[in-house]
C-alpha cells in the first residue's frame, strides 16, 4: 500500500469516526419544543381538508366578472406554496428545539464568593476611641468592602439582643448602601449582645442561597462572645469562613448612648475595650482571620484575602465544554420562503383565503353573538 492509499484510508476512517460520533451525540437542547409539531400537523390536516383548490372569490364575485379579476389561474402553484409553508413551520420548530451534535469550548468566568456583613449595633459601638465613633467607622468600612467585593452577592445582618436581616443576598450594592446611613444603636437601644444568633442568621442566608462557599465578616468590638463559639464552628463545618474586623482599641472608651449620655453601673462609668484575643480565637474557630481596624485600607486588603476572593468578571485560563446549538441553520430556508412569499404577495393571499374559509364555515348566528 503506497502513501496515497494509506492517506485515503486514514481520511475515510476519520470521516467515519466523525459521522458516528455526531450520530451518537445528536440530541435536542430544548426537546419540549417538539411538542409544537402536533398542533402544526393538526393545522396542516385541517387545511388539507378545506378545499384549497376551490376559488374562495367565486362565492362573492359573479362568474362573468371573476375572469377579469384574476391575475393568474386560481389553482396555479397554490399547492406548492402550501407545502412550502408547512415545511418552513416544521423547520422553525425543529430549529428552536436546538439540535446539536458537538461541543465547543467557552472561557469561564469566576464569580466572587457571596459575602454576608454582620454589624453590631450594641451600645458599645457608640464609643469614641475611634473617631467619630466605632459604628460610623464600621459603616465606612462596609462601603469600602462593597466596592472591593463587586461581582458577588452581598447581604447585611444587624444585631444587638437579636439579629435582623437588613438586606438579603443581592448583587446590587446600592441596595445595601441605602440602608447604611440610618443605622444607629437607637434602632436597638437594649443592652443585648447576641452575636451567636447573628452568626446563625448569616449562616442561614448562605445556605438558603445554596452558596457552595461564602464569607461572613463581622464588624464588632468583642462584646458577648462566649456563646458564639458553637456558631463559629458550624460556619466552618458548612464550608464557609468567618472573619472579624475589630472595631475599637485596647485602651477603650466610656460606654455611652447614641445621644452621648454616659452609661454608668453602680455609679461608675463603664469602659468598653476591644476584646482582641477573644475575637481572634472566634475567627480561628470559624476558619477565617481577625483583623484590627486601621485608618487606611490595609485591614480590608488583609480581610479580603486575594486567594479566597477572585476578581469579579476576570477571565480565567480554564474552559468549559458546552453543546453548540445548530438550530439557526434550519432557519435559513424559512427566511428565504418568507421573503419570496412577501415578494409575490402569497402571504397576503393565504391569510385572506383562510379568513374567507373561516367565515364561510361559521354560522351567521355565531357571528352575531360577538356584537
Amino acid at each position: 500500500m503506497n502513501d496515497e492509499q494509506r492517506f485515503a484510508t486514514m481520511n475515510d476512517a476519520i470521516t467515519f469516526s466523525t459521522i458516528h460520533s455526531a450520530m451518537t451525540d445528536f440530541h435536542f437542547l430544548r426537546p419540549e419544543w417538539l411538542w409544537a409539531l402536533l398542533p402544526l400537523l393538526l393545522l396542516a390536516w385541517w387545511l388539507w381538508r378545506i378545499d384549497w383548490r376551490r376559488d374562495a372569490w367565486a362565492a362573492h364575485v359573479d362568474a362573468h366578472l371573476l375572469n377579469y379579476l384574476r391575475l393568474s389561474s386560481p389553482t396555479k402553484n397554490r399547492g406548492c406554496w402550501w407545502l412550502l409553508g408547512c415545511l418552513a413551520a416544521m423547520l422553525c420548530i425543529v430549529g428552536v428545539a436546538g439540535p446539536t451534535w458537538g461541543k465547543i469550548q467557552t472561557p469561564t468566568f469566576h464569580r466572587a464568593e457571596p459575602t454576608v456583613f454582620v454589624l453590631s449595633l450594641t451600645q458599645s459601638m457608640n464609643a469614641t476611641d475611634i473617631k467619630p465613633s466605632r459604628l460610623k467607622r464600621a459603616v465606612h468600612k462596609i462601603r469600602d468592602m462593597l466596592k472591593a467585593t463587586q461581582g458577588g452577592a452581598r447581604a447585611l445582618v444587624i444585631y444587638s439582643d437579636r439579629p435582623f436581616i437588613a438586606t438579603p443576598l443581592t448583587d446590587d450594592a446600592h441596595v445595601i448602601e441605602q440602608f447604611l446611613p440610618p443605622l444607629s444603636t437607637q434602632l436597638m437601644p437594649v443592652l443585648g449582645r447576641r452575636l451567636d444568633l447573628a452568626l446563625d442568621e448569616a449562616l442561614g442566608l448562605l445556605q438558603r442561597g445554596q452558596a457552595v462557599r461564602g464569607h461572613i465578616i463581622v464588624l464588632t468590638d468583642g462584646e458577648g462572645l462566649k456563646s458564639s463559639e458553637t456558631s463559629a464552628k458550624n460556619i466552618r463545618r458548612a464550608g464557609y469562613r468567618l472573619s472579624i474586623l475589630g472595631m475599637g482599641t485596647a485602651k477603650g472608651a466610656p460606654l455611652q448612648t447614641a445621644e452621648g449620655w454616659l452609661i454608668r453601673k453602680g455609679g461608675r462609668i463603664v469602659t468598653t475595650c476591644l476584646a482582641s484575643q477573644s475575637l481572634a480565637h472566634l475567627a480561628r474557630l470559624g476558619g477565617g482571620q481577625f483583623v484590627k481596624f486601621r485608618t487606611d485600607n490595609r485591614d480590608i486588603t488583609q480581610l479580603l484575602d486575594a486567594k479566597h476572593q477572585p476578581v469579579a468578571g476576570k477571565k480565567m485560563p480554564t474552559e468549559a465544554d458546552i453543546w453548540e446549538d445548530r438550530g439557526f441553520w434550519l432557519l435559513l430556508l424559512p427566511l428565504l420562503i418568507l421573503a419570496l412569499a412577501f415578494r409575490r404577495g402569497v402571504l397576503f393571499v393565504l391569510v385572506v383565503s383562510m379568513g374567507n374559509q373561516l367565515i364561510a364555515a361559521t354560522p351567521v348566528v355565531s357571528l352575531l353573538e360577538w356584537f
